[in-house]
């Protein structure tokens, strides 16, 4: 062979090797651990829905892994890019890339639970119960202490989505919920002359009592205005706190439960019940504490969901008759 054409040959050949050689070295490196000799762990959330991108992209900025590329590529290779669930974890820039795929692999030891606004006391448990997977008589268990430590704090349990770590115990997790509520409210402006625990009770019917946190601040103004005018609130939503139970927390209001004596029953008494029905959000909140200045009186939702205000009684029943009869 002419030594041209050997060299012709050969040299593509070796340009291929050293490629992949380059390509090899690149891939060992980046397997390997950011920093062997730091032991320490650090928490790491993966937030709901949040992409095989993403979380390479915040490992990387944490100084998880050296190489959020061969992260992905690493996560399709071993087919798990769409089962990282979301929460928190504990891990280690000592840990290679292997070590840390197999721990967010292993699932969180702290899972996400949304608590929505409007439910009770005994919804939240049930919720937590569902994210932390509890079964038998460890979700007996927890249920039961959850409704002992919140007894009396219905209301005070904010809405907000949280991180609990599966060890928590019941006392801790409701000390998260009430601390968030505290938070949430100091710099909460009150303007009707009603304390701060009237507020809570007020804001929990608004947010029983609306769809939409537009609708907030009229009713508020409007079971206010029936509050100073002595009236009863005629809320059902208090009916409904009274009738609940666990197969339906929030039951339909038939014209014979209206009738039930009981100090939550708003169309037997005059007045705020004794306590709050529900946990509000925010918007609920400062919607009582600041409702809006209205002339309604009434107030009623359509089958679609829309809401109809009504100054007089007369315009209340026509309201009735054109959208719920």
């Amino acid at each position: 062979m002419k030594p041209k054409v050997y060299i012709l040959f050969i040299l593509p050949l070796i340009v291929l090797t050293l490629a992949l050689s380059a390509v090899a070295f690149w891939w060992v490196d980046s397997l390997k651990s950011p920093n062997s000799t730091f032991l320490q762990k650090q928490s790491f959330i993966i937030q709901k829905g949040e992409t095989g991108a993403a979380i390479a992209k915040d490992l990387k900025s944490q100084g998880l892994v050296k190489n959020d590329l061969v992260f992905r590529i690493y996560l399709r290779i071993k087919n798990i890019t769409k089962s990282l669930p979301p929460g928190e974890y504990e891990l280690s820039p000592s840990q290679n890339l292997q070590s840390i795929v197999a721990t967010l692999s292993k699932g969180p030891i702290g899972v996400w639970v949304t608590v929505p606004e409007g439910v009770r006391r005994e919804q939240i448990a049930e919720r937590i119960i569902e994210s932390f997977e509890l079964s038998g008589d460890k979700a007996k268990t927890f249920y039961d202490e959850f409704l002992k430590e919140t007894e009396g704090q219905e209301g005070y349990l904010f809405p907000d989505t949280y991180i609990f770590l599966k060890s928590s115990s019941v006392t801790n997790i409701v000390a998260k919920l009430k601390s968030t509520f505290d938070q949430k409210t100091q710099n909460l402006n009150i303007t009707t002359g009603l304390s701060l625990r009237q507020t809570v009770i007020l804001a929990s019917i608004v947010e029983r009592e609306t769809g939409k946190f537009e609708e907030n601040p009229f009713v508020a103004g409007i079971l206010l205005n029936r509050l100073n005018a002595g009236w009863p609130l005629q809320a059902d939503a208090t009916v409904q706190y009274i009738l609940g139970t666990p197969q339906k927390w929030w039951p339909n209001v038939l014209s014979e439960d209206l009738k039930i004596k009981s100090s939550y029953n708003t169309y037997t008494f005059a007045g705020l019940p004794i306590a709050p029905i529900a946990n509000p959000g925010l918007n609920a909140l400062e919607a009582a504490a600041n409702p809006k200045d209205t002339p309604y009186w009434y107030y009623l939702h359509d089958s679609g969901g829309q809401i109809h205000y009504a100054k007089t009684l007369e315009e209340h029943n026509a309201n009735i008759a054109k959208y719920l009869q």
